[in-house]
């Protein structure tokens, strides 16, 4: 009969060559098969989703604040949500006469008579703010919006601007995602996408605004009668729920296929308290996998891929009767 210390001998010779022969292999077909598993596995796991989607379609049935109530000091122009009617200033459009997309879009000041000095933001800044977002299940979030900034005169005023801004429902500081100063003008529908990470720790209950600022009157300038005008439409947030890597789990933990942070496996597949040399054979069937169903037990270190570091820790772990 073998003693344990020879049969946990050739175990340990047996697993250390698995590892040799799928790290090195001669035709590389296996290592192959095995890569591809596990970037569809992790693409899986980081596919974004839409978190937060407004589109406008529906007024303001998300419950978005306008007005003084979400900080204006402008004196008119203050946002709403409808359907715009165009205006156009010195042969250009200051106002777009259609949202985006669809039949709806947040914007500063209806103007029934179409001209473009009447209801456009004076004197202040007029904000849009979001409704609370939850972006508490995920790690990573990208803002996505589509935008229209008018603004006659250039280089004017500096207090001329449109400012997108973020913050944690918690917190009173806002951090600003976009600027347009005094010197641009888009007075065209415009998409644009800016990664919300270092800007606001995740995950957090969020709010985001959108702000369109003329520069206060001063006696003997012409800011007061600078043409300002936003809009938004499309509004959107994508983010991957829960955990992306390893890095946004606690150290016993790593993060698994459905982006939950799952604790490591024991090597202990038949769950009769040690790991033996049934254990060992079970792991073989297991290296090159990802950690899933009756192969989580193998993955005792590093990340969802069980490769040489769970080979070495679960012959590290060897123990019990053999």
């Amino acid at each position: 009969m073998s003693s344990p210390m020879s049969t946990n001998a050739r175990a340990i010779r047996s697993v250390r060559a698995s590892v040799r022969w799928y790290a090195v292999g001669t035709a590389g077909s296996r290592i192959r098969v095995l890569a591809f598993s596990a970037i569809v596995a992790i693409a899986a796991r980081t596919q974004a989703a839409v978190l937060f989607g407004e589109d406008f379609e529906s007024g303001n049935a998300q419950g978005w604040t306008m007005g003084p109530a979400a900080g204006d000091t402008a004196t008119q122009g203050a946002w709403i949500i409808g359907d715009p009617v165009g205006a156009v200033n010195d042969g250009e459009p200051s106002q777009p006469e259609f949202p985006a997309n669809g039949s709806g879009c947040a914007f500063t000041g209806q103007n029934p008579t179409g001209s473009p000095s009447a209801y456009d933001v004076d004197d202040g800044v007029a904000w849009l703010l979001s409704p609370p977002i939850d972006l508490t299940s995920t790690h990573t979030a990208t803002l996505t919006y589509t935008r229209w900034y008018y603004l006659h005169d250039l280089n004017e005023d500096d207090k001329d601007y449109f400012k997108v801004q973020v913050r944690d429902v918690n917190s009173s500081a806002w951090t600003t995602v976009e600027f347009l100063g005094d010197d641009v003008n888009y007075n065209a529908w415009e998409q644009v996408s800016y990664s919300l990470e270092g800007l606001v720790t995740l995950p957090a209950t969020i709010r985001v605004r959108f702000g369109a600022s003329d520069g206060p009157y001063a006696p003997g300038f012409d800011t007061k009668f600078n043409i300002i005008e936003g809009a938004i439409d499309d509004v959107q947030i994508t983010g991957t729920a829960g955990c992306t890597s390893d890095t946004d789990c606690a150290a016993t933990e790593y993060c698994d296929l459905s982006g939950e942070c799952a604790p490591y496996g024991d090597g202990d597949f038949d769950h009769d308290g040690d790991v033996d040399l049934a254990d060992l054979r079970a792991f073989q069937c297991c290296f090159g996998l990802v950690a899933a169903d009756d192969c989580l037990p193998a993955n005792l270190a590093g990340d969802v891929l069980i490769w040489h570091e769970d080979a070495i820790a679960i012959v590290d772990n060897a123990s019990g009767p053999h």
